[in-house]
């Protein structure tokens, strides 16, 4: 049998379980704060080309307009079109679950 000290020393000690997962829980950690990061500058960046969509600025539409490359006809037709999908919101904004107030009456 061997003696009781050796048992102590050959048993773990508390701490060296800790000690070991330390740095893996850090670095974990460090991925996911990285990840996140990455995620919002994407998601940020994709949003952000959704006001090109329109394809031109109603100032943009002027200045061509002032440079006689729209007629006052396409100006006004350009301009309609822009504003109206300004004023829809992006797509998906719709109340999925509209009040009582929103229903049809008979």
């Amino acid at each position: 049998m061997k003696p009781a000290w050796m048992l102590a020393a050959a048993a773990p000690r508390p701490g060296s379980l800790f000690s070991e997962l330390l740095p893996w829980l850090i670095a974990l950690l460090l991925v996911v704060v990285v990840g996140v990061v990455v995620i919002y500058f994407i998601r940020r960046s994709l949003r952000g080309s959704d006001a090109g969509a329109a394809g031109f600025s109603l100032q943009e539409l002027r200045e061509l307009r002032a440079a006689g490359r729209l007629t006052d006809d396409e100006f006004e037709r350009a301009k309609t079109s822009i504003i109206g999908r300004l004023s829809q919101g992006p797509p998906g904004d719709a109340d999925p679950h509209p009040g009582p107030d929103s229903e049809p009456k008979p």
